[in-house]
């Protein structure tokens, strides 16, 4: 009979120590509670003591970051155009006893996390015109804006009601209700016209631009090639007058029939009649020997 009693008490004791020990991993966070009263909370990993049995109860938290995927809904802009928006959601516990207190669970968090942040979608859009959101001019988008007005605000609620961080929250999702989709595409029609219309102005611009600096360029161009052509044919009349003068005052004579002759090849050809005196400068070279001959007879 004793070593029967030996054994059970060993026995419970094994069990009571069991259950007296208990591990944190480095992902969790772990909240003790005794009858529903909060004893301690473990935010480093090891091997802890607690109360044996259902006396303590081990409440485990993820401490990691995380992230929540919120429903799709459909928000009123401010020019009273309906979208539909989803958004990402990175969060992480920042008061342990707040968010235990608050929520209890995981499976809470997320929803009431979700609500919130649906809640301020709601209330954050509606400051915007859909061409503040969905834009062929990236400058005229403000969706880095948005994202960070909703970040902030359900930072501020979740952190004060839940112990929430909220880090992050993007837009991961922008459509249009096929109410809106014909109007849409027709601003955007109109955009990218609009654009299209600036495009070839500047260009028509640009190209009366290159067209008149073209013009002065080769008017420069000519006017300095008109410039060379005249001081070229100066020194060339020049190089003539004084080539002619050298040989006038070398042979007057030859000077005069040379010049005569070039005269004739102006005037006369094979359908030329010319009626002139005698005594005419022009024939005195043509009938010079005739003359002479003349002379010599008398």
């Amino acid at each position: 009979m004793r070593p029967f009693v030996i054994s059970i008490t060993i026995i419970i004791a094994g069990l009571v120590a069991y259950s007296s020990v208990f591990t944190v991993d480095e992902t969790e966070l772990a909240i003790v509670t005794s009858f529903g009263k909060l004893e301690k909370v473990i935010s480093e990993p090891g091997f802890y003591l607690k109360k044996p049995g259902f006396i303590s109860n081990i409440d485990r938290f993820d401490k990691r970051m995380q992230q929540l995927n919120t429903q799709t809904i459909q928000l009123l802009l401010n020019d009273k155009k309906p979208i539909i928006a989803g958004c990402f959601v990175i969060w992480n516990i920042k008061d342990p006893v707040l968010y235990y207190q608050s929520l209890e669970t995981g499976e809470n968090a997320r929803q009431k996390l979700s609500d919130m942040v649906n809640s301020q979608l709601g209330i954050v859009f509606s400051d915007y015109d859909i061409s503040q959101i969905i834009n062929t001019d990236p400058r005229k988008v403000k969706l880095d804006e948005i994202e960070s007005r909703i970040t902030g605000a359900a930072n501020k609620s979740a952190s004060e009601r839940y112990g929430i961080e909220v880090k992050h929250i993007g837009i991961v999702r922008l459509a249009y209700p096929a109410v809106v989709m014909k109007s849409v595409y027709e601003r955007m029609e109109t955009e990218r016209e609009m654009e299209a219309e600036q495009i070839r102005a500047e260009g028509r611009e640009d190209a009366g631009k290159i067209i008149a600096e073209a013009n002065r360029t080769s008017a420069k161009i000519k006017a300095e090639a008109d410039k060379q052509a005249l001081v070229i044919r100066g020194e060339a009349e020049k190089e003539t007058l004084k080539i002619y003068a050298d040989a006038y005052s070398r042979d007057p004579e030859y000077f005069e029939f040379s010049r005569s002759l070039e005269m004739y090849e102006k005037l006369i050809n094979r359908d030329s009649t010319l009626i002139l005196s005698t005594k005419s400068e022009l024939m005195r070279h043509l009938f010079r020997d005739a003359q002479k001959q003349n002379q010599d007879d008398e």
